[in-house]
Formats: C-alpha cells, structure tokens, sequence
C-alpha cells in the first residue's frame, strides 16, 4: 500500500528535522535539507525535482528584518541571535552586527536549550543578569533565559502580553527605554 504524505505530515517532519536533525551540524544548504527530508519520507528526488522544491521554499519562506532592526544594529550593546533557524536560510540579511549568531548546528541543540545562551555569555565574559533577551516565543525564549537569570522582554507587536517576562514591548526601540540612554548610537 503507498504511503500518502499530507502537507501537515511534511511540516511536522520540516520542524523535527530542524529540532534534532540540523543542530547535528550535517546541512548546510537549502537543497541538502530537503533532500534529507524527502528522504525521510522514502523518496529520492532526482536533482530537478529537489530545484524545484528548493526554489518553491525560497519564494514562500522569504526572510525579512522586523522594522526597527536598523535601530537594534546601531545599539552600543553586545548582539547576538540565537534562532531554530539555519543560518543558510537567513544569512542574505547582513547582520554583521549580531556576533554570534547561532543556530541549533552551532550549539549543537535547537533552543531551547541552555547551551547557546551559555556560549554567548562565554564569548562576552558577562554574568545572566548583565544581558537582555529580547524574543517572541515564551517557550523558545523567554522561560529558558529567565531560569538562567537573564533579564527578558517579550516582543509582540500584536499587543500580546507575557507574564512570565520582566518587560513587554511592542517595538525594538523600546529596548532603550530598558537599557538606558547611555547604549544609543552615536
């Protein structure tokens, strides 16, 4: 009998492959993750097939900066970006400013897991209650960085609250209010 895959069926497999299949660290392209995935699901697309899937996720799935990242980049603060998402799906965006940027391959778990943030505050020889995470998922990343003592600020510019964050904002440039005039760019 064949097996009938649904859209939700490929998503589902999309998003554990994220999860614990790319923080492994063996995808580093759009076409090598498909490929992995359609594999998963007993097929072995021919190279013009697999093109054809690739683009079709590129023109879907297209990446853009929320509004007010410019006013992020010029920030006098430390900025790193700790995502699910691999960087070969993201890195047209020219962030240059975020170092690290780290995804579930460089740390070797998909968030949320303690060893990004860990790493992050090693690179930048800070203690938790010195860095802000600015998220908008509450299990992603606002519950983890504030078990490690991590000041957080839930971003929602739907106007949805968090709790569980020590600050709610509705914009990027709302971070200042937080930190202080003294981190605004020059």
């Amino acid at each position: 009998m064949d097996t009938m895959y649904t859209l939700k069926n490929i998503r589902q497999l999309t998003n554990l492959y994220f999860f614990v299949e790319y923080p492994k660290g063996h995808i580093n392209s759009y076409e090598g993750f498909y490929r992995k995935v359609l594999e998963l699901l007993g097929f072995i697309p021919d190279k013009d097939i697999l093109v054809k899937i690739v683009n079709y996720v590129k023109k879907r799935d297209v990446f853009r900066l929320y509004p007010n990242v410019k006013f992020i980049k010029g920030l006098n603060v430390h900025k790193a970006i700790l995502t699910t998402t691999p960087i070969f799906m993201f890195n047209y965006l020219h962030l240059d400013e975020f170092d690290p940027i780290f995804t579930g391959k460089e740390i070797g778990r998909a968030k949320p897991h303690p060893n990004g943030w860990l790493k992050i505050l090693n690179i930048w020889k800070l203690r938790p209650s010195e860095v802000l995470m600015v998220g908008d998922e509450v299990d992603g990343d606002i519950i983890l960085a504030r078990k490690l003592g991590i000041k957080t600020a839930f971003i929602s510019r739907e106007g949805q609250k968090c709790d569980k964050a020590d600050y709610n904002i509705s914009s990027l440039k709302e971070i200042l209010e937080i930190l202080g005039n003294e981190y605004a760019s020059e």
